[in-house]
């Protein structure tokens, strides 16, 4: 008891102070000539950037109104040595009262960057430098007022091209329509990059880690493990496409950016010809789900085997596992039409789905969608093409396959009179007119 007033008295005490430097109590403007905010209460947030958990990093913040102005020169309005943890957190950060040219903070929206500090950050899932060098998120006023103290504000890969998408989206430099782009940009992304996460999820929103939020929800932390992986992969990749191509995961993000931007579907890589793109693209083909394994993401730095280990106390706070939560990524599904890109006879159009043979004829109008028949030769005009139709000149007699499936080999007269002669073991006269069956001959 005598330490907690003890402790009063001194916050009283520094309160004074305060009142006294600001000149006095009643007054909100009676210090304003000398610092604008100097009554606001100081405002502080939690974030986290992800490409696994990147600790040891830079974290900015801008407003969105400045960073739409000028993406490289907005004022930070956090103190230079922002960092996070070990562990990737970034805990109380504290908002100045005033950026560098005097202006209030005010109240969102605001833009969170974390990015590397060569030499020092490290991506906690593969305990070297993180490969993408930046991540950047908005935050909504909304989203910032209703924050408490074990909220977190993330920055993922995926919300990276995400405010690029949102930006493009609006097609002006109002804070008020890129936030009502967010959740567009959000699908659009996960469309090309969610890899088996649903697109209705919102990636502004979404955690990559079991954050206290999570707590009991299996559901919500489903929808997290599959996040993490989808950001995993897409940093996997980004790995894969710098080590083959010679450019730089920020060069990667921005063509990726552009070209979804510049597509009216923001469709990644319809348009070839930005090789960095195409490169892109086609290391997204071979992801499946022993895609982080097979490039030596998993084992994990921490020895983890695959999302599931990873998340499960990854952090002083991460939440128990409420159930079996592990993801994997899933092949990626372009247009969104239920078909991966690999079964897909169009991967950019929506209505065109499987290509089961991978003829490029899709499954709704292929006469063999079994059977390969690019060219759906049909020579009796029935429902069937002629490599998947055992009376392919629709006579009425099937042929003996031995040349395959709708060869017909030895009924190639369209009559349907039958020979005898094969089961009377007679020799056949070929050129008779007769269609043979079961024989040897072509009639």
């Amino acid at each position: 008891m005598f330490l907690r007033n003890t402790a009063r008295l001194a916050a009283l005490g520094l309160l004074s102070f305060i009142l006294v430097a600001c000149g006095g109590s009643s007054s909100s403007t009676s210090c304003a000539s000398v610092n604008a905010n100097c009554n606001d209460p100081v405002q502080s947030f939690n974030a986290l950037g992800a490409d696994g958990p990147m600790a040891f990093a830079i974290i900015e913040l801008f407003r969105l109104s400045d960073y739409l102005l000028s993406p490289i020169g907005a004022p930070n309005l956090l103190d230079a040595s922002a960092r996070s943890d070990a562990n990737g957190q970034a805990l109380g950060l504290n908002i100045s009262q005033s950026d560098g040219n005097g202006n209030p903070p005010g109240a969102g929206p605001f833009v969170l960057q974390v990015r590397v500090d060569a030499g020092t950050t490290l991506d906690t899932t593969t305990g070297s430098e993180p490969v993408i060098k930046a991540v950047r998120s908005i935050i909504t006023a909304a989203d910032f007022a209703a924050r408490s103290d074990t909220t977190f504000f993330y920055a993922t890969p995926l919300t990276t091209i995400g405010v690029d998408q949102a930006i493009a989206l609006a097609g002006s430099t109002d804070t008020a329509d890129v936030v009502n782009q967010m959740q567009a940009a959000s699908t659009n992304v996960l469309q090309a990059f969610g890899f088996g996460l649903d697109p209705a999820s919102d990636i502004f929103r979404l955690a990559p880690v079991l954050d206290p939020s999570t707590d009991g929800d299996l559901p919500t932390q489903s929808a997290v493990a599959q996040y993490r992986a989808a950001i995993e992969t897409v940093a996997e990749i980004v790995a894969q496409v710098v080590a083959s191509e010679s450019v730089t995961a920020t060069q990667i993000i921005d063509a990726v950016s552009a070209d979804m931007s510049n597509d009216p579907n923001a469709y990644v890589g319809e348009n070839p010809g930005n090789a960095t793109v195409d490169a892109l693209v086609t290391e997204v083909a071979t992801v499946d789900t022993n895609y982080l394994s097979a490039n030596g993401r998993f084992p994990s730095n921490d020895g983890s085997a695959n999302i599931e280990e990873l998340l499960d106390g990854e952090l002083p706070n991460s939440a128990p596992l409420a159930g079996a939560i592990n993801a994997a990524p899933q092949k990626a599904d372009f247009d969104g039409d239920g078909s991966p890109n690999d079964a897909d006879s169009d991967n950019y159009d929506p209505t065109s789905s499987a290509d089961t043979d991978g003829d490029t004829i899709d499954d709704s109008v292929d006469n063999c969608p079994a059977v390969p028949n690019a060219g759906q030769e049909n020579l009796d005009g029935d429902a069937l093409g002629d490599a998947c139709d055992n009376d392919a000149d629709g006579d009425g007699v099937d042929g003996d396959g031995s040349g395959g499936p709708g060869a017909d080999n030895n009924d190639l007269n369209a009559m349907v009179t039958t020979d005898a002669e094969p089961s009377t073991g007679g020799v056949d006269v070929p050129g008779d007119g007769v269609d043979d069956v079961g024989g040897t001959g072509l009639n």
